[in-house]
C-alpha cells in the first residue's frame, strides 16, 4: 500500500508525499519517469512560454495573432450556449476597450465567470482578436495584482495522459519549497565550469524570471549530463594509459612501405590518420582510436596501412566485419591494393566450408597468417592467434562491447581501431568515443558520382516507380527501401510484390531482418554481382554492401528515417562515378515539419553538415545515448549554434572531471549519476 503524505518531503521520497498525488496519479507520473520528488525536479520543461506582462485591452488587441497577452478587467457580459459543446463566452472590458474570451465544454465555469466579476486572463490571441481557452484568475478588485502564474516566462512540460501542465506546475511548486537535492559539484568546480548551483538551476528552469534565466538553469542540468559522461570517459582513459602495449619485435616501417606502393596518392586526411595510427602503435600503452569517415572517404586503405604497420612490428591483425558480404568485400579490396598482404591473410566467416575454416584457423594459430578478415567466426573459441597485436572493428555500432572484448582477449592487450561510416559532428564524436582518440576522414573528391535528390509527391508515386522500372530496363540497378517489413504503406513485403508484378520476379529480390542471414547474404551478393536489377529492402542495407552498378535509391516513408540514416542509404548508390538518383516519398500520415527536414537532404549532400543540422534539430540526447526520460527539454531547441554550445559545455565538463580526478573532492557513485 502506498503511504499517505506526512512530514516534509525530501528529494528521495516517493512522489506520493506531495499534496494531491495518490496511487492513480503516481501511476500516471511513472509514465513520465517520475517516481520520486527528485525525479520531478529533474523533469525539465521541453520549452518556455514568454507570456510577457500585463497589457491594456487596446494594447493586447493590437498584437499579431498568436501573440501571448495578459489582460484584466470586469466581465460585462457572460453567455453560456448549452447546445453542442456548451460554449461559455464573456466580454471583458477595461478603460481602453473590450475583448471576447471563450471556453468550450465549460458550463462548470459559468458561475465563476459571471457578469460583474473582475478577472485576469492569459492566453494566445486568435485571428479575430479573441482569447480561446485562456487561463484565468478571479480578482478581488479590477486593480488587484495579477498572479504570477498567468504572466512572465512559464515552463511547458512533456506530458502524459491524465497529467496536465497546471498539475505539473503545482506539483513542482510544492517540490521547490522543500529541501533541494545535494549538489554533486563542489563550489570550486562550479566556478571553474562557470555554472550555477544545482538549487539555482532547478529554480531557474521551473520558475524562471525570464528566458535568459531559464537558459542558465538548463545549461547547468545539461552540463551535469556531459560531466557524468566525461567523468567515466576520463577514468577509463587514464586506466587504459596505465596498461602496457604488446611487445614490438620490429622497427615499424610497414605503413610507410604500403603508402609508397599504392597506385594512387592518399588524401590529406588519410595521410594524417595513417601518421596518427603509426605513432599510436609505437606507444607503450594500447591504442584505442576511432576512424570516422563516411562512405568513400577511404577508411579501408587507412586500415590496411595499420595492418602493414602491425605486421612490421611482429603482430597479427584481425579485421572484424558485421556481415559475410562486407568481410568478403574487404578481403577483395586488400587483394587489389596489396597482393603481398593478401598472401599472408585468411578469410574466416560463418559460411566458409568446415575444411577451409579449419585450415585458416591453423594458419592463425601458427602465425603463418598475419591477418584474419572475418565476421563473428573470429570470436569463436576455436579461433586462436599466435600474437594478435591489432584489432580492427568495422561498423563498430553493429557490435557490442562484449564482442569487441572477446576478440581483444585473444591477444595480450592488443591495439584497437574502430571504424564508423556514420556521419557525426566532431563534437559528438569526441563525446561518444571520448576514451578513444579520434581520426576523421574527409570524403575524397573522386569517391562517388553526382546524386540528384528529389521529393516525390504521393500522387506521383506510381509514375515514379514506372520511371525506376524503365531505368532498370536500361541496365541500371535500384535499391527500393521501406522502413518496416509489414504494412500496406510502409512494409517492404508489399513493395516487393508491387515491383515483382511490374518488373518480373526474376529481376527483383527482397531482404529484411526476418530473412535468414545466409539467404540474405546470398541475395545481397547476387545483387552486388549484377544478377538482379532491383533490391527491395528495409534499412538492413544501410551499410555493408558495395554494388558498383547501383545508381537509383527509392525510399518510401522517408519521413520515418533520420537525416543521417537517409544519407547513409544515399551512400549506397553512384559509387563508381556514375550519375545517381535518390527519390524520397513521404508517408500519407507524415508528421508536421517532415517535408522541411527532407528538403534539407535535397539541398545538402555533405554528411557532416547534415549531422550538424540533425544535431540542431534533435539535440545530442539521442545521438549520444544520454538519459532521455524527463530530459527532452535539455536537448530541445539548442538551435543553429548547437555544435558550438555543446563543444563549450563538453570542454568545460572535461576540464571539471579532470580537475576532480586530480585532487578535488571525488564524488560518490550516487552523486556522479
Amino acid at each position: 500500500m502506498i503511504p499517505t503524505q506526512r512530514g516534509t518531503p525530501v528529494p528521495e521520497d516517493s512522489i506520493v508525499r506531495l499534496p494531491g498525488v495518490g496511487p492513480v496519479r503516481a501511476a500516471r507520473l511513472k509514465h513520465l519517469g517520475i517516481d520520486t520528488v527528485a525525479d520531478l525536479l529533474r523533469h525539465v520543461p521541453r520549452s518556455f512560454e514568454d507570456r510577457g506582462g500585463l497589457r491594456s485591452i487596446a494594447s493586447a488587441r493590437a498584437q499579431s495573432a498568436g501573440s501571448w497577452v495578459v489582460v484584466r478587467g470586469v466581465i460585462s457580459r457572460s453567455t453560456l450556449h448549452r447546445r453542442g459543446r456548451s460554449t461559455l463566452r464573456i466580454q471583458l472590458k477595461d478603460d481602453t476597450g473590450r475583448m471576447e474570451a471563450m471556453w468550450f465544454r465549460a458550463g462548470y465555469l459559468s458561475r465563476e465567470l459571471s457578469s460583474g466579476v473582475a478577472v485576469a486572463l492569459s492566453g494566445r490571441l486568435s485571428e479575430k482578436g479573441a482569447l480561446v481557452h485562456p487561463e484565468f484568475a478571479r480578482l478581488k478588485t479590477v486593480d488587484a495584482e495579477v498572479p504570477m502564474r498567468l504572466q512572465g516566462t512559464r515552463p511547458v512540460y512533456p506530458l502524459t495522459e491524465g497529467i496536465g501542465q497546471r498539475l505539473l506546475r503545482e506539483l513542482v511548486g510544492h517540490a521547490l519549497r522543500d529541501p533541494m537535492p545535494p549538489d554533486p559539484l563542489p563550489e570550486e568546480v562550479r566556478r571553474l565550469a562557470k555554472v550555477v548551483s544545482l538549487a539555482e538551476a532547478l529554480h531557474a528552469v521551473h520558475r524562471p524570471q525570464d528566458l535568459a534565466d531559464a537558459e542558465r538553469g538548463r545549461e547547468r542540468l545539461l552540463f551535469d549530463e556531459f560531466f557524468r559522461l566525461e567523468w567515466n570517459l576520463c577514468r577509463r582513459n587514464r586506466a587504459r594509459r596505465m596498461l602496457p602495449a604488446p611487445k614490438s619485435d620490429g622497427r615499424g616501417t610497414g605503413a610507410a612501405a604500403l603508402v609508397g606502393e599504392l597506385p594512387f596518392p592518399l588524401s590529406e586526411s588519410q595521410r594524417q590518420a595513417v601518421e596518427e595510427i603509426t605513432v599510436d602503435l609505437a606507444r607503450t600503452h594500447p591504442m584505442e582510436r576511432l576512424l570516422a569517415g563516411e562512405v568513400g572517404s577511404g577508411k579501408t586503405v587507412v586500415a590496411l596501412a595499420a595492418i602493414c604497420e602491425a605486421a612490421s612490428r611482429g603482430w597479427q591483425s584481425a579485421l572484424l566485419a558485421p556481415t559475410d558480404l562486407l568481410a568478403r568485400q574487404h578481403f577483395r579490396t586488400l587483394e587489389t591494393l596489396s597482393p603481398r598482404v593478401a598472401k599472408s591473410s585468411v578469410l574466416l566467416t560463418g559460411s566458409l566450408p568446415a575444411g577451409e575454416a579449419r585450415v585458416a584457423r591453423e594458419h592463425l594459430a601458427t602465425g603463418e597468417a598475419r591477418l584474419a578478415v572475418g565476421t563473428h567466426a573470429l570470436l569463436s573459441e576455436a579461433t586462436r592467434f599466435q600474437k594478435l597485436g591489432l584489432v580492427i572493428v568495422d561498423e563498430q555500432h553493429r557490435f557490442g562491447v562484449r564482442q569487441r572484448q572477446t576478440l581483444q582477449s585473444k591477444g595480450d592487450r592488443p591495439h584497437l581501431l574502430v571504424m564508423s561510416a556514420t556521419p557525426i559532428p566532431r563534437t559528438l564524436a569526441l563525446l561518444s568515443f571520448g576514451d578513444s582518440d579520434l581520426s576523421m576522414l574527409q570524403p575524397r573528391a573522386d569517391a562517388s558520382g553526382e546524386v540528384t535528390t528529389r521529393l516525390v509527391p504521393r500522387n506521383k508515386r506510381r509514375a515514379g516507380l514506372r520511371w525506376v522500372h524503365d531505368r532498370m530496363g536500361e541496365g541500371q540497378q535500384a535499391f527500393l527501401v521501406r522502413p518496416r517489413i509489414d504494412g500496406e504503406e510502409e512494409g517492404a513485403e508489399g513493395l516487393f510484390r508491387e515491383m515483382a508484378e511490374l518488373a518480373g520476379e526474376e529481376s527483383v529480390a527482397l531482404v529484411h531482418g526476418r530473412v535468414p542471414a545466409g539467404r540474405r547474404e546470398q541475395i545481397l551478393e547476387r545483387f552486388a554481382e549484377g544478377h538482379l536489377r532491383a533490391l527491395v529492402a528495409t534499412t538492413v542495407i544501410e551499410v555493408g554492401i558495395d554494388v558498383p552498378g547501383a545508381s537509383i535509391l527509392w525510399v518510401e516513408g522517408a519521413d520515418r528515417l533520420g537525416l543521417a540514416q537517409l544519407h547513409q542509404l544515399r551512400g549506397r548508390i553512384a559509387r563508381r562515378g556514375q550519375k545517381g538518383y535518390c527519390w524520397l516519398v513521404e508517408s500519407e500520415s507524415a508528421p508536421a515539419g517532415s517535408r522541411e527536414r527532407l528538403e534539407t537532404l535535397v539541398e545538402v549532400s555533405d554528411g557532416l553538415r547534415l549531422a550538424e543540422i540533425d544535431l540542431a534539430m534533435r539535440g545530442p540526447g539521442e545521438l549520444l545515448g544520454l538519459r532521455q526520460s524527463g530530459h527532452e527539454g535539455l536537448f530541445a531547441g539548442l538551435g543553429p549554434g548547437a555544435g558550438k554550445r555543446i563543444a563549450s559545455l563538453a570542454e568545460r565538463a572535461r576540464v571539471a572531471a579532470e580537475a576532480m580526478l586530480d585532487g578535488l573532492r571525488i564524488p560518490s557513485g550516487e552523486e556522479r549519476t
